[in-house]
């Protein structure tokens, strides 16, 4: 479900909506969801590999594979605010109610990777911070590319 609202988001912001026009080939449309989807898929590998590496090396935080399976779960629960983005598939808003919804999903990062990893405030926010960084600066260069 995580995989598929950062897909939605992604959609919208190449303006891809469906707009109803029945010459569009199903092979056009398979091809489309896919390649979207590919992306949300990517953005998420690179932003779950950068708050790992940030966590491990900017944290200083010790190697516990079950401390890191807390991190995630803390990190995919925290991300709750991404439900938001469902409204905007049956009600009409701009596209600037994705970056208030992205803000959202920010600071909840930062206050479960605090909670998890009992952390300052700064150091959760630099890494969570680098982390959304990369999956946009990610997402924007796939946007980019044909």
């Amino acid at each position: 479900m995580h995989i598929v609202l950062d897909a939605f988001r992604i959609s919208v912001s190449k303006n891809n909506k469906a707009d109803g026009d029945s010459s569009r080939s199903t092979l056009s449309t398979i091809c489309n969801c896919s390649e979207v989807l590919g992306d949300a898929l990517l953005g998420n590998i690179i932003f779950t590999a950068m708050l790992l590496l940030g966590v491990r090396y900017i944290l200083k935080f010790s190697f516990d594979i079950t401390r890191y399976r807390q991190i995630l779960l803390a990190i995919i629960i925290s991300s709750y605010f991404k439900l938001f983005l469902l409204t905007m598939m049956v009600w009409e808003f701009p596209s600037s109610a994705i970056f208030i919804v992205e803000a959202f999903v920010l600071s909840s990062n930062v206050v479960a990777l605090r909670v998890v990893t009992r952390f300052p405030k700064a150091h959760c926010v630099g890494v969570c911070f680098m982390a959304h960084a990369a999956k946009h600066l990610t997402e924007r260069w796939l946007m980019w590319t044909p």
